[in-house]
């Protein structure tokens, strides 16, 4: 129907009949702003607490329910026995929108938020540089800093506003992933989407990744003993071949970067390089952080290892090559062992907005890749990174 889309998998393989339930309520007031950030949390939080009971006694018949967010909205999972499901599913839609919170319950959720952000701003500084990177490269993300000032300024009666807003209208997204037909998992779908408050004029939200803006260089203070440095190698392209190549890369740099800077010139205890996809950009990340050395130091190490990479590729016997283009293609070719695996597999395929061929098309990829067309890659790919120091403040 308009303002909701549905996407039903039969699952007959397992042997439990079990059913996977996702379903997103897809709004902008999600993470439009810290602020809405911030209060998307508290109102996950405030659902989860308002059916807690329910959550047990279903939990006993062997379901269970929870709300998260994520950038694109709140997304109400439910899983266990499918019979158990079914009535679970209608009776947490039946009580949407949940009541106002009272004051106590406020106080407490506020408390626990607080703790959160305390805890984050107490984090190691290379998880923090990571927190920075993510702010600066997606609209909808938002630093530690600016998420403390968003909550400061949030009172019960702001949040019951934006409870009101919330539940006001939303699209919504689901995934019914067990033992049903097509068609009696068709019904089941818009039978539930009848019970929410859809507002087909809902703002679509875009999350996407910008390209790194301004200064490449960034020096940030933390309240730590120790010091960080993080060299990232963004490749603005998303595409299959774009995100696996990034992930052999990570596999092939991850343990010569950890013996040479960790084991023999031991600049920091915690050394590593890692690829990964921030939503769907691919990211080569080396990151130290020491108690000793100074982030001018480790960045200089970092970039060297790097620079080193194309030409260590190139020297390295085929064979080892091989190996590690055969052991990711391996883990592309099999699919997710269990049933949850594969709803959560799904699930995140369908909110990054890719086709559900994706897998299929990076590992057609790699399976033709040859060692001298890798080694190209990361000649042109290992340019122009953007370095993060993180430097103790001098109390």
């Amino acid at each position: 129907s308009e303002g909701s889309t549905g996407y039903v998998l039969t699952e007959n393989r397992f042997s439990q009949p079990k059913s996977d339930l996702y379903i997103r309520l897809r709004t902008p007031l999600a993470s439009n702003s810290p602020e809405a950030s911030i209060m998307s949390d508290l109102l996950a939080d405030a659902i989860n607490e308002h059916f807690s009971s329910l959550s047990y006694a279903a939990a006993l018949a062997g379901a269970g329910f929870s709300a998260q967010t994520s950038q694109s909205g709140i997304t109400l999972q439910f899983s266990g026995y499918h019979q158990s499901v079914i009535p679970l599913v209608t009776q947490v839609l039946d009580r949407l929108p949940i009541p106002l919170i009272d004051e106590s319950t406020w106080s407490r959720l506020r408390q626990l938020k607080s703790q959160q952000l305390a805890r984050v701003q107490a984090t190691r500084p290379s998880g923090r540089l990571f927190d920075e990177m993510t702010a600066e490269l997606m609209p909808l993300a938002y630093s530690s800093a600016e998420l403390n000032e968003a909550f400061a300024s949030i009172d019960r009666q702001t949040f019951h506003q934006y409870q009101k807003a919330f539940f006001a209208g939303f699209s919504s997204e689901l995934f019914l992933h067990g033992p049903v037909s097509r068609d009696e998992g068709k019904a089941l779908l818009e039978s539930w989407v009848k019970q929410l408050p859809i507002d087909e004029s809902t703002p679509t939200v875009q999350i996407t990744t910008n390209a790194w803006p301004g200064e490449r260089s960034r020096s940030y203070h933390y309240n730590h003993p120790d010091q960080a440095a993080t060299v990232l190698y963004i490749d603005m392209k998303t595409d299959p071949e774009s995100r696996i190549l990034n992930r052999l890369a990570g596999n092939i740099i991850e343990a010569p970067f950890y013996t040479r800077l960790r084991t023999e010139n031991q600049l920091g205890y915690l050394t590593f390089a890692t690829a990964f996809p921030l939503y769907n950009t691919p990211i080569l990340a080396g990151v130290i952080q020491s108690p000793t050395a100074e982030p001018d130091e480790l960045v200089k190490a970092i970039q060297n290892e790097f620079k080193g990479f194309a030409a260590m590729v190139e020297g390295m016997p085929k064979e080892q090559f091989e190996s590690q283009r055969l052991s990711l293609l391996d883990q592309l070719l099999n699919p997710p062992s269990t049933q949850g695996e594969l709803s959560n597999a799904i699930w995140s395929t369908i909110g990054l907005r890719r086709p559900f061929s994706d897998r299929m098309e990076q590992a057609i990829i790699l399976q033709a890749l040859t060692k001298e067309q890798f080694v190209r890659y990361l000649e042109k790919r290992i340019q122009n990174p953007v370095v993060l120091k993180a430097f103790r403040t001098d109390d």
